[in-house]
């Protein structure tokens, strides 16, 4: 079977997707297809990065994580210790496939901030507009947190100089 699947074939392709999920997100920050979708696109490019330019280039690795990786389970742990929030987003993208809460999750609840989104006495009232969660007590931007992963993304294409 050959590598990819529909019409994306490289891990550019799935960064692309990712960034106009992240527009439509943009334009309406309440937009949970492109939430859900940004979180599983922006997670997921680390498995079609690891497949598509990594796991046979010993030399790409060594320059991005300062030594040979071993397997693609390595190459998500360089990317969570470069980008700790990249957990946080694996959770959520996991839970788009399951209904109730593992064990080992950390998202406590979720909510749409902005006051006329919000239930009284949930969440914070100065949030940006957006999806929030809270983790360990501190609520944190859905929104904000898939920006700035797409920005690690994009940095990380062209320090290796990849098209």
């Amino acid at each position: 079977m050959a590598a990819g699947v529909l019409s994306f074939q490289t891990a550019k392709d799935l960064l692309e997707k990712f960034r106009r999920e992240m527009a439509r997100l943009d334009s309406d920050p309440y937009d949970g297809d492109a939430a859900l979708n940004a979180c599983r696109d922006g997670y997921h490019l680390a498995d079609w990065i690891w497949h598509g330019k990594l796991e046979h280039d010993q030399a790409a690795q060594i320059a991005i994580g300062g030594c040979p990786m071993k397997d693609r389970r390595e190459f998500k742990q360089w990317v969570a210790s470069q980008f700790p929030q990249f957990d946080l987003i694996w959770e959520l993208c996991n839970g788009s496939k399951h209904f109730t809460p593992t064990r080992k999750d950390t998202v406590e609840h979720s909510y749409q901030s902005g006051w006329d989104r919000q239930k009284w006495g949930e969440g914070i009232w100065d949030a940006p507009p957006g999806f929030m969660v809270v983790v360990n007590g501190q609520h944190l931007g859905v929104n904000d947190m898939l920006k700035n992963l797409l920005t690690f993304w994009d940095n990380l294409f062209a320090k290796q100089g990849w098209p």
